[in-house]
């Protein structure tokens, strides 16, 4: 599978490392995408990074979730009613089993 776009949901201290690591490794500015619930701090790390928002899931190859642990099934429940191929998804939320996530999902999860 061919990654083109990334998406980071959550840019707290694991999401702002995570594009760090990206951008180190070559990724390009335009292939990452970040979602954020808090419009200052979205600001701040797309001026910080020149990044852009994430408007939609089905936009990225790979959806990297750094939320809390406690937003983490409001989180994923948005991904509930995408009817494309869900991205491969990576979750960094310590404590969440992947049972629940795939269950959250409706087993369209990879």
């Amino acid at each position: 599978m061919a990654i083109s776009s990334v998406g980071v949901v959550g840019t707290g201290v694991i999401g702002e490392a995570l594009i760090g690591a990206l951008l180190r490794s070559g990724t390009p500015r335009e292939a990452i995408l970040i979602a954020e619930k808090r419009s200052e701090r979205k600001n701040e790390i797309c001026q910080k990074y020149g990044v852009s928002e994430l408007i939609s899931f089905e936009s990225v190859d790979v959806l990297l979730l750094s939320v809390k642990p406690q937003d983490f099934m409001s989180t994923i429940e948005q991904l509930q009613n995408v009817n494309i191929e869900l991205p491969l998804i990576v979750s960094f939320a310590a404590g969440i089993r992947t049972s629940a996530i795939e269950k959250a999902l409706r087993n369209k999860a990879r």
